[in-house]
């Protein structure tokens, strides 16, 4: 007999008009009934694709979320496809035969157990929908039109989901338009003590970059901070938060370390958060986690969920920002961070009156901040985005081209410019500067070796030795001073410069020992 009684007669998929397609189930033809279920897959309007994994929509409330998060319930969230959840699906939008051969008919049975699965780790997945992420706002293109048209939008792969009134952007805004809506976005934080000419632009960068994330492979982190508590850091997330989604951000702690801070990115991406706020980082703390520095500058995160024993691969498109009194990045973080620091100079600011509260006049004006931010980004990229001079940003190049050339457009300063008080603060950069001005001091423009370093730092004669001991101190915190340590953290911080000075190798004596000299540059 033929195959399942009926192979040269029936495919594993047919479908007559008004009826649902049958798929046909037995021995011999599963890659068919998969190829069959990856169509019904590809039709369905609730299927979506998101870097390896097949997803769908729901609110945070329906969804096992991780407890380090503190999110909105009725936030919509991205999660995978699950086995139970396809296989109701399925057996919704297609009837599954098996051919009995006693009766030597067909007969509707229900779906096979191990289909579903194989569905989901199928990679012939042609014609599903590619998923970039979830708005409440209408969606900025690079083009600089705005889809308003809720769904699923096939130019950026953003779904639009409105929530509450969509604004009316004009077709084409001007650039007075823009330096209007500019304005009108300043006004939530219009009695805020920025200590700088970075805050405001910083904390605008927030806002926009929320709305544009989409459109940039990578985005700097916004660290908000102050000296003192309830000066109304977390506000400014939530102000870019309620004006982008018309609901509050999602919060996490600091992760303890790279462990900690890995499965959180997991977790976030994974569920697509389209901004996150690490909130109350422990006061005077030094933000360095690999783990944040690699999420920061990557385009796709790519983790193994032990559980399951499965690679999976992440679009990264989170917004992610920080608050903290007196908190600093690490070395290797400061690059990756723009800050913005308040400062109310008062002993009890979260007892300090104002006007408005700053989460209060984004809701009430929600509408009009959000019609003001799609504005000015619309009107800055129909102008073709002009350069503005504002040099490089590694790691950052979309942004820098984007949101960063946005504001400087409209009048604005560079919000990288903030980067120049990160790296005043930098306890790491700071102690390399101490070391090359005791090195300079010491040694001047001549060559020295690790041996002489080492025996300046165990025995110092003079004031300058003592200074070059203490300074030393930074890179070798304990023990003593031996060359062989001394050569190690030389040859770890080559090249490096700070202050206009410099740590240059500049060869080796007759027995083959490094020679160095502090370059001003």
């Amino acid at each position: 007999m033929p195959r399942n009684g009926k192979s040269k007669e029936r495919a594993a998929f047919e479908a007559k008009e008004g009826e649902l397609p049958t798929i046909i189930v037995g021995d011999g033809n599963l890659h068919e009934a998969v190829d069959a279920c990856m169509t019904i897959v590809a039709a369905h309007p609730g299927i979506y694709i998101r870097g390896t994994s097949l997803v769908r929509i729901e609110r945070a409330k329906q969804l096992k979320l991780t407890r380090k998060l503190q999110v909105d319930d009725d936030r919509l969230l991205v999660t995978p496809v699950r086995t139970e959840w396809l296989t109701t699906e399925l057996s919704r939008r297609a009837r599954f035969e098996h051919y009995d051969r006693r009766a030597e008919e067909m007969r509707r049975v229900d779906i096979p157990a191990r289909l579903a699965p194989l569905v989901i780790a199928s990679t012939a997945r042609d014609g599903v929908r590619q998923l970039a992420g979830i708005s409440g706002a209408p969606v900025i293109r690079r083009d600089g039109s705005v889809c308003t048209q809720a769904g699923y939008d096939s130019v950026t792969g953003m779904i639009l989901r409105p929530s509450g009134a969509l604004p009316s952007i004009k077709e084409k805004p001007s650039k007075d338009d823009a330096v209007d809506a500019l304005k009108l976005l300043a006004a939530p934080f219009e009695h805020y003590p920025f200590e700088d000419e970075f805050g405001l632009p910083v904390v605008i960068s927030l806002i926009l970059t929320r709305l544009a994330r989409h459109l940039m492979p990578t985005a700097p982190l916004h660290l908000i901070t102050a000296p003192k508590f309830g000066s109304g850091k977390t506000n400014v997330a939530q102000v870019a938060s309620i004006i982008a989604d018309n609901m509050e951000a999602s919060l996490s702690p600091w992760p303890k370390d790279d462990e900690e801070a890995r499965k959180v990115i997991t977790s976030v991406l994974l569920n697509g958060h389209p901004l996150v706020c690490f909130d109350n980082v422990t006061n005077g703390r030094v933000m360095a986690l690999s783990a944040i520095d690699c999420v920061l500058t990557a385009t796709i995160w790519s983790d193994r969920i032990l559980s399951k024993n499965i690679q999976i691969e992440l679009p990264n498109l989170t917004t992610w920002c920080a608050t903290g009194n007196n908190v600093t990045p690490g070395q290797d973080s400061v690059r990756r961070f723009i800050a913005a620091r308040i400062d109310p100079k008062c002993e009890m600011p979260h007892q300090k009156s104002y006007p408005f509260e700053p989460k209060q006049y984004a809701r009430v004006n929600r509408h009009k901040l959000l019609t003001a931010a799609l504005t000015l980004l619309s009107a800055y990229l129909k102008a073709n985005a002009p350069d503005r001079g504002a040099g490089p940003f590694g790691s950052f190049e979309e942004w820098s081209a984007i949101v960063r050339g946005a504001l400087m457009w409209v009048g604005l300063s560079d919000p990288v410019g903030s980067q120049r008080a990160l790296f005043q603060d930098d306890p790491v950069a700071q102690g390399l500067l101490e070391v090359l001005q005791a090195l300079c001091a010491r040694f001047g423009k001549d060559s020295f070796l690790s041996t002489e370093v080492a025996h300046c730092c165990a025995s110092p004669f003079s004031d300058t030795e003592k200074a070059l001991s203490g300074a030393m101190r930074e890179w070798v915190p304990d023990g003593p001073f031996t060359a062989k340590r001394i050569g190690h953290v030389l040859r770890a911080h080559k090249g490096e410069m700070s202050g206009g000075l410099r740590l240059c190798k500049v060869g080796e004596d007759r027995d083959h020992n490094l020679k160095w000299r502090i370059d001003k540059v």
